[in-house]
């Protein structure tokens, strides 16, 4: 039978257009993980295909076999929800006899079977330890795990306030790290305290309580648990006052314990007029308090992964930069033969070294020896060499030069790291030198001549240190043949696999005994022989050295 009215193709296609609406809606839920029944998506797209071909012959036939399609493979759909509500609605009963007594083995007069309240403490325990990774997850600090705790255990014992106490890693201390609800003190309060709730409460907070003569120091001491049901006839517990607030009817006090180690204290306490904490709720108290502990432990291990993971990844950074910054090509120079030697240590990133050949009568070498490590004297080293660069191809000397570095240095009050430092300006032309040196690095000179060593430069204040200190010029003339050294002292520090320090000595020996080679080969030579003297042993600061040889 075909379709003689033409108005009927109307609400087809609107039918059409609507199935193609409700697919794609069908599988965006899918995407977003809703659940959606086989038969509905069967039923949509037999409802597509029909109309559609009922559209394109223009028969009824096609409609009325879409319309059967339809209605058959809703009928399945509807039995598996018919049979299944039974099975969901006692799930859901169950599940809201969960929550209704998810913690009630700490209520007033109940007394619960020991494989329920086993089931209780799991789910508890459970709880506490999804905090921990909650608060791994975002990022939270030990204080926000602790606040989140403590309500829980509150919750959970019906107390009317409560304090989480951790052991300081250093000093024999303990101190508040989180501090919930009514907790009246039990130690004295100081004397010129008011006695109000708010004052109290955040000196409370901010208590910290040595091992001795206070109920906390006891407990870390003793690693013992302590139900007090009697403050007021408890020497441990200090009376501060007739206010309501000041008064409790009981405590309870419990170790945090990790490997038999006391790490903290959980307390509670509740209000004067309230039930007192029973025997069972203590111990009850003592397996939060251990599940408390892990989850701390937790958070700290985490927390020191991700420091080691944060410095490594910054010790990679500046030892990559250092390296960038630091001369691994020395130029062709005029008159003169150079060498230098770089050996830097994973974690230290204190040396550099720098050449600026600004004209033949004008050549410049910077050696530099920052203190700190990683990315902090990576700072100041990438400070000293842009200002030194800026100021450089000025005719100022080389102390003018140093004095202006350390005033842009030193005027930094965020930085408190300095450096130690020698520019060298050499006149390639008549072979004259003049330096100036801040801090402790040396420069030796060896006379060719006279076959001597002798150390031209002085001791002074590091760069950084203040910003009137002066730096004084040094003018040397050279001669063929004459080597200048100059060495940061992890070079000569080096320690052999007895503790035995390389020394200036045996640098100044290797280096005259090879004093008729280029300034390459003599420190191809000084390389070789720390290598052989040092052996399997680890150097721990960075190792700098720079040889110029007249020619």
């Amino acid at each position: 039978m075909g379709i003689e009215n033409s108005l009927v193709y109307i609400p087809l296609l609107l039918t059409i257009i609507a199935d193609i609406v409700l697919l794609i809606l069908f599988i965006i839920l899918k995407v977003r993980r809703v659940y959606v029944s086989v038969f509905q998506l069967l039923s949509l797209c037999a409802a597509f295909i029909g109309t559609f071909f009922s559209i394109r012959a223009s028969n009824v036939f096609f409609l009325s076999l879409t319309l059967f399609v339809q209605n058959f493979l809703l009928i399945p759909y509807c039995l598996v929800f018919l049979f299944d509500n039974g099975t969901t609605q006692h799930r859901k009963n169950n599940a809201k006899e969960r929550d209704e007594h998810k913690y009630t083995f700490f209520k007033h007069g109940n007394k619960e079977s020991a494989p329920v309240a086993d089931i209780r403490f799991a789910q508890a325990g459970k709880e506490i330890m999804e905090l921990s990774v909650e608060a791994i997850s975002a990022n939270a600090g030990i204080p926000h795990l602790l606040d989140r705790i403590n309500d829980l255990i509150m919750q959970i014992t019906e107390a009317d306030g409560g304090a989480i106490l951790l052991v300081d890693e250093f000093e024999d201390l303990v101190s508040v790290r989180s501090l919930a609800g009514n907790f009246p003190p039990p130690f004295q309060l100081p004397s010129s305290l008011p006695h109000q709730e708010p004052a109290v409460k955040t000196h409370f907070r901010n208590a910290e309580f040595p091992f001795e003569k206070n109920i906390f120091g006891h407990i870390v001491k003793t690693g013992t648990k302590e139900l007090i049901l009697a403050p007021k006839n408890d020497s441990r517990i200090f009376q501060n006052g007739p206010e309501d607030f000041l008064q409790a009817s009981s405590y309870m006090f419990v170790p945090m314990k990790l490997r038999d180690t006391v790490i903290g204290i959980i307390a509670l306490a509740r209000k004067k007029n309230n039930e007192k904490f029973s025997p069972e709720a203590l111990s009850s108290l003592q397996i939060l308090a251990d599940f408390t502990g892990v989850a701390v432990k937790n958070l700290y291990s985490f927390q020191e992964i991700s420091e080691h993971t944060e410095i490594t990844r910054e010790t990679y950074i500046a030892g990559m930069l250092q390296d960038m910054l630091y001369l691994k090509k020395l130029p062709l120079l005029p008159t003169l033969s150079t060498g230098s030697y770089f050996k830097s240590m994973q974690g230290i990133c204190s040396d550099y070294l720098d050449i600026i050949p600004l004209r033949k009568d004008r050549i410049s070498f910077i050696l530099a020896d920052v203190t700190g490590k990683s990315m902090v004297s990576l700072t100041i080293m990438i400070m000293i060499r842009a200002i030194i660069r800026v100021i450089i191809n000025t005719p100022q000397t080389a102390a003018t030069v140093l004095n202006w570095t350390n005033r842009g240095i030193a005027q930094e009050k965020a930085v408190d790291h300095y450096a130690s430092a020698a520019l060298i300006n050499y006149d390639s032309v008549h072979k004259k030198m003049q330096f100036a040196t801040a801090g402790t690095i040396p420069v030796l000179h060896f006379s060719a001549k006279e076959q001597i060593w002798k150390k031209l430069s002085k001791e002074s204040d590091p760069i950084g240190v203040g910003k009137v200190t002066e730096y004084t010029d040094i003018d040397i003339q050279l001669e063929t043949g004459d080597i200048i050294v100059v060495y940061t002292d992890g070079l000569v520090e080096a320690v052999d696999d007895t503790g035995t320090q390389y020394s200036v000595r045996r640098l100044k020996d290797i280096i005259q005994n090879k004093a008729d080679l280029d300034g390459k080969k003599i420190i191809e030579s000084v390389k070789a022989d720390i290598g052989e003297f040092m052996g399997k042993s680890v150097s721990h600061d960075d190792q700098s050295l720079l040889v110029l040889k007249i020619q």
